[in-house]
């Protein structure tokens, strides 16, 4: 159900992953989280992460009730060094915030409970592509009446 140019690589140990410069990610920890109801968490990078020149870029908030792996994208901010990844490198943290009263009714996304990354590719459907061509045609006059943009 991937996209042909959307590929999963599982690493092992004593596995690497080679990130070339300026390439982008999607990595998968190792670690499945549950995150209780009276908590939220929020990610950030290490700033050994970013001496090696990635940055990890995070949404940063974890949803009261998520279950799972954790996905965060990875990109290389250097323009000529490849960076080796290995399998349990830790490359963020993550800080867990009391509520002040636990979520009743935890929102559950699509990716909640999820081993591997994946539907990470939006669907789009026709609006989108009008409003896609509108923007690459630099017709704005035209995108602001559809959208009613003042």
């Amino acid at each position: 159900n991937r996209p042909p140019y959307f590929e999963v690589i599982e690493l092992e140990q004593g596995q690497h992953f080679d990130l070339l410069p300026n390439e982008y990610i999607l990595a998968s920890t190792l670690e499945k989280i549950k995150i209780p109801l009276d908590l939220m968490a929020v990610l950030y990078p290490r700033s050994s992460t970013n001496r090696k020149g990635l940055s990890v870029d995070l949404t940063g908030i974890v949803d009261s009730g998520y279950e799972g792996q954790l996905t965060i994208p990875i990109r290389n901010n250097t323009s000529s060094q490849t960076v080796r990844l290995y399998p349990g490198e830790r490359f963020c943290q993550i800080v867990f915030e009391s509520l002040d009263e636990a979520v009743e009714d935890a929102r559950k996304s699509r990716y909640h409970k999820k081993d591997i990354i994946e539907g990470f590719v939006r669907k789009q459907d026709e609006k989108d592509d009008v409003e896609i061509a509108l923007i690459q045609s630099g017709d704005i006059k035209k995108l602001k009446e559809e959208y009613k943009v003042k």
